[in-house]
């Protein structure tokens, strides 16, 4: 990898994933300056309760006349008979039951116990219904079949509502489906209960005990569901994996990423360029993405393989402008059980052996913090730890989010669909100016990994540890040479040195840190070759400490 793709790495890592740095050292940053993360206790939290989910499927009492529920019936096309058959219907006033409901393809055959639709009305000149509940649904295809308990969904958008119905009673399913979206409308849905899934094939069975999603429209907020899990799978050489998973649940999810999703995928399949502008403009970045998430424990197994997690959760709370989110994981173990067949699956599974682990456990956990008025973002106790291994801490600071987002509206503004894709990544890279780096630093604890690396090396390539350290040695040395400019020849240098030096000595500690004496704008970064960037305007350091 050339050295400005690798900055180009850290630069789209500061960018796009939920941790950056925070790091204090100056200069040479030697052992006492050695970043060491507190890892964060679990958090307690529990599964929301059901009467959470209930609130958000109550629709209140509609009154429409008939001549009224029968037009929007008509549109709806569950006026009468089509593809979609039925036994009996009964109802008035915009409230109607259909019992034995079935639908049969070429393709496939659909059979419903039962269906209610709930305030059936015209909403400006449009046919939409307040909610409708599904019982006892088959799908039967040709080596697939599913049954689900029960569907309800409830509130959808008037285009949402066609789009539902006329998914059930067309021979061509969506194909012919002939609704248009106007710019600017909405396709929603208030929320959405799937119960008791079941699903049947000669390749897989499964369970699904309940998804549910909700919104409150007046808050913007959102909660979700995800119940029992499980599910066997064969393949075509015959291995069985079974998969157990007690689902997970999310409270107060912040809706406006979605429904900005939703706009941005529409005006891309208009033909509009999708920018850092369309994606977060608009949107309070600093916003908490959610109140709190909890994920369940699981299990995926086979002859050759498990994996168990022991679960996750997460928890987001603000205050005077500035939101924390802390995440945290519970133990994650991964182990081997005996040589898989293919040719990949062998190699990993000897690496395993070689690296003379039995198993690997591992866990993680962050806080985040976001603070609007400084327009700052940073991470704290970032934490990625295997047992008996190393311990990863990494933490960093950056500025000029929201004043990136600003500027990427700007530079959209002058794009058009015949802008060029070379103008356009001038335009991101312009806009990327406003979002800097402040600090950044990452340590990682030698608890055996070092040890184990050079077995498996010594292994792989028919060398003793102490001759492949030497050559370790030769290739930092040259390194240097063959850099390009002042700054890949100081990176490689220092880096280099620190590296030799931990492996080395075991059980001591890396620690690479980059400390800008002012904050460095990430178009800089993804330049630095081009522009000349002197290595004391990046304050790159790294060095070995012991424990």
């Amino acid at each position: 990898m050339t050295f400005r793709k690798s900055l180009l790495s850290t630069a789209l890592i500061a960018v796009a994933s939920t941790s950056l740095l925070m790091g204090g050292c100056n200069g040479k940053d030697k052992g006492e300056h050695a970043l060491i993360s507190a890892e964060a206790a679990p958090l307690g939290l529990k599964s929301l309760d059901e009467k959470v989910f209930a609130r958000h499927f109550d629709v209140a009492p509609r009154t429409v006349s008939d001549e009224e529920a029968n037009l929007a019936l008509k549109a709806l096309s569950m006026d009468k008979e089509s593809d979609l058959t039925w036994q009996s219907k009964a109802g008035e006033k915009g409230n109607y039951v259909y019992n034995n409901l079935q639908f049969e393809s070429d393709e496939e055959t659909i059979t419903i116990g039962q269906a209610e639709l709930l305030g059936v009305h015209m909403q400006d000149g449009e046919a939409t219904f307040d909610r409708v509940n599904f019982e006892d649904i088959t799908v039967s295809e040709d080596e697939v079949s599913f049954g689900i308990k029960a569907i309800s969904l409830a509130r959808p958008s008037p285009k949402m509502a066609q789009l539902i119905m006329h998914a059930i009673q067309r021979a061509d399913g969506l194909d012919d489906l002939d609704i248009e979206i106007d710019e600017g409308e909405e396709m929603s849905l208030g929320a959405v209960s799937i119960n008791q899934v079941s699903i049947k094939s000669d390749e897989a069975t499964g369970t699904i005990e309940q998804i549910v999603w909700g919104t409150d429209e007046a808050f913007q907020k959102g909660d979700a569901k995800f119940g029992n899990m499980d599910f066997t799978i064969t393949d075509k050489n015959d291995v069985t994996t079974t998969f157990s998973f007690e689902g997970g649940t999310a409270r107060g999810l912040n809706m406006e990423p979605y429904k900005k999703l939703s706009k941005d995928l529409k005006a891309a399949g208009l033909g509009q360029s999708l920018g850092l502008g369309s994606m977060f403009g608009g949107m309070n970045v600093f916003a908490k993405p959610y109140d709190d998430f909890t994920i369940g424990q699981g299990t995926l197994k086979n002859e050759f393989f498990s994996f168990d997690f022991k679960g996750f959760e997460g928890q987001a709370k603000e205050k005077n402008g500035v939101t924390t989110i802390t995440q945290v994981s519970k133990p994650m173990t991964l182990k081997l059980l005996s040589q898989p067949k293919s040719s990949n699956g062998a190699r990993a599974f000897e690496t395993f052996k070689s690296l003379g682990f039995d198993s690997m456990t591992f866990k993680t956990s962050q806080t985040q913090i976001m603070d609007k008025a400084k327009d700052q973002i940073r991470l704290e106790n970032g934490l990625f730890e295997m047992e008996d291994g190393f311990r990863l801490n990494y933490a960093y600071e950056g500025e000029g989010l929201a004043a990136m987002v600003k500027a990427a509206e700007r530079e959209e503004a002058n794009l058009n669909e015949d802008t060029s894709p070379a103008m356009q990544m001038q335009s991101t890279l312009k806009s990327l100016e406003a979002l800097k780096l402040q600090s950044l630093k990452v340590s990682l604890e030698d608890k055996s990994i070092v040890e184990r690396a050079l077995k498996l090396a010594s292994e792989m390539f028919g060398q003793s540890p102490d001759m492949l350290k030497k050559q370790m040695k030769m290739a930092v040395m040259a390194a240097p040479i063959m850099a390009e400019g002042k700054l890949e020849k100081s990176i490689l240098s220092e880096l280099g040195s620190a590296v030799v030096e931990f492996v080395e000595n075991d059980g001591e500690t890396l620690t690479i840190s980059v400390n800008p004496p002012k904050p460095l704008s990430i178009t800089s970064l993804i330049e630095a070759k081009e522009s000349n960037l002197a290595p004391e305007e990046l304050g790159f350091s790294a060095s070995v400490s012991e424990k």
